[in-house]
């Protein structure tokens, strides 16, 4: 199985440090492309912050998605899709604001089996989980994350491009 693979194509975390957020990760190995929600400064840390698992109704300015370089020096070869954010490992997170462009591929997303992406009808929105979900309209009571403006295709990779809403 791959692994969620994420592109920073267009986010204000690439542009103002104030929406970067550093985690190290706790509990479960988590891949590029998650989402979680930001917590607090760890106790003793200026930079790490605590992070928890979003729920479908959190607010989009306190989501963040992960985006960590895929660089693994352990490794003898390795691609982007073989990374992943392993527990006890420093992860890169940006806090989402609208009009922010990023990218993803279907293992970071979840869809209804044989789920067709549309460009202007596939929306993205929060689930209980650090997957964000694919649906042709947002589901009462979900918080939306944005709208499927692209889908591009390089080499094996298929992105879906998203425009934070």
């Amino acid at each position: 199985m791959a692994n969620g693979m994420f592109r920073s194509d267009n986010l204000e975390g690439t542009h103002d440090g104030k929406y970067l957020v550093s985690f190290r990760v706790a509990t479960n190995d988590l891949d590029n492309g998650n989402v979680v929600k930001v917590g607090a400064l760890k106790t003793g840390e200026r930079d790490v912050r605590d992070y928890s698992t979003p729920a479908a109704t959190d607010a989009l300015g306190e989501i963040a998605i992960i985006g960590t370089p895929e660089v693994d020096k352990a490794k003898k070869y390795n691609t982007v899709g073989d990374f992943t954010n392993k527990v006890g490992s420093l992860a890169r997170g940006y806090i989402l604001v609208k009009g922010d462009f990023f990218s993803i591929n279907a293992d970071a997303i979840t869809a209804a089996d044989n789920y067709t992406y549309a460009v202007g009808t596939t929306v993205f929105e929060l689930q209980a989980g650090t997957k964000l979900k694919a649906v042709d309209s947002v589901t009462s009571g979900s918080t939306k994350v944005g709208d499927l403006v692209a889908i591009e295709t390089e080499g094996a990779t298929t992105w879906y491009v998203i425009c934070v809403a």
